[in-house]
C-alpha cells in the first residue's frame, strides 16, 4: 500500500519540548473507512471545539495516513503522564507538561467493539513507521495510551475517564521489536566470523549451556567409523556432535 501524506489534521506548537516517545493508540471505530474518509474525519476534528488528532493513522490494509507533520503536535495523548517528563497538577486538574507537546500520536484503525484481530499489513506498517520515528528521534520510548494513562490514574486522574488503548495488544512483545537482543548480538559475531547463525540450532545452545565459548567452525557433517552419519560444529571448549537427526543426544569431544 502507498502511504498519503495530507496535513489535514489539528496540530500545535512544541513549545521547545523534545520528543521522547510514540504513544500507540487504537481508534475503536471506522475499520470499514476508506482512506478518503479517515482524511475528512480528521480534517473535521480540526474545526471541533475539542479537537483530537494524530500525526499518523494506519488503516487496517496497511495503508499509513501522514495528517500531522512530526515537527509539530497532534491531540491524541489527552491527560498521559510518563514519569520523568510530567506530573499530575492537582490544582490545574491536568497534568503539566502536556504529553502531546513530546510525543508522536498513532492510530491504529481498529472496530468499535469486541476482541481486535490486527492484520499483519497493519502491524509491518506500524512497525515501519514507528523504526522511522525511532531512527529519526533516537533513545524515544514506545508506550500505549493505556500505559500512560494508568500513570495519571495513579497521580489523581479518573480511572473512569482513563483510556484503555491499543486493546489485545501485547507492548512488552512489541517493545522487544525495538530494542537490542542477545540474538542481535550473536548474529552479528556468527557473520563477522564467516558463519551462519541460527538461534534454533542445537550446537550453539548446547555450547552456551555448558560454556564452551565462541564458535570456531560453522556445522559440518561426517560419516563415523561405525558407518552412521553425524553432525558437529566446533567451539573454543569442544566439538559438539551427535548423530545426525538426533539433536536431544549432543555430545562433546576434547579438541
Amino acid at each position: 500500500m502507498n502511504d498519503i501524506t495530507q496535513f489535514v489534521g489539528y496540530s500545535f506548537d512544541r513549545a521547545g519540548q523534545k520528543v521522547i516517545a510514540i504513544l500507540l493508540h487504537d481508534t475503536s471505530g471506522g475499520d470499514a473507512w476508506p482512506a478518503q474518509q479517515w482524511l475528512a474525519y480528521w480534517k473535521f476534528q480540526a474545526t471541533s471545539d475539542n479537537p483530537t488528532s494524530a500525526h499518523v493513522t494506519v488503516l487496517r490494509d496497511g495503508t499509513a495516513l501522514f495528517c500531522v507533520p512530526d515537527t509539530l503536535a497532534s491531540a491524541g495523548a489527552g491527560y498521559g503522564v510518563v514519569l520523568g517528563y510530567n506530573q499530575w497538577n492537582p490544582a490545574a486538574g491536568r497534568p503539566e507538561p502536556n504529553l502531546n507537546r513530546a510525543c508522536i500520536n498513532i492510530e491504529i484503525v481498529a472496530p468499535k467493539a469486541g476482541p481486535v484481530m490486527y492484520p499483519a499489513a497493519q502491524l509491518a506498517t506500524v512497525e515501519r513507521v514507528c523504526r522511522g520515528y525511532l531512527a529519526r528521534y533516537p533513545g524515544i520510548v514506545i508506550y500505549s495510551h493505556a500505559e500512560v494513562d494508568r500513570q495519571a490514574v495513579a497521580q489523581g486522574y479518573s480511572a473512569a475517564l482513563a483510556h484503555h488503548d491499543p486493546r489485545d495488544f501485547d507492548m512488552g512483545v512489541w517493545r522487544a521489536k525495538f530494542t537490542l537482543q542477545s540474538d542481535d548480538i550473536r548474529n552479528a559475531a556468527f557473520n563477522a566470523a564467516g558463519i551462519a547463525y541460527n538461534p534454533q540450532a542445537a550446537f550453539p545452545r548446547y555450547a552456551r549451556l555448558h560454556d564452551l565459548g565462541a564458535p570456531l567452525t560453522g556445522e559440518f557433517n561426517f560419516t563415523g567409523g561405525d558407518g552412521a552419519q553425524y553432525s558437529g560444529q566446533g567451539f573454543v571448549g569442544g566439538i559438539v556432535y551427535c548423530v545426525t537427526g538426533r539433536w536431544s543426544e549432543l555430545k562433546i569431544e576434547i579438541w
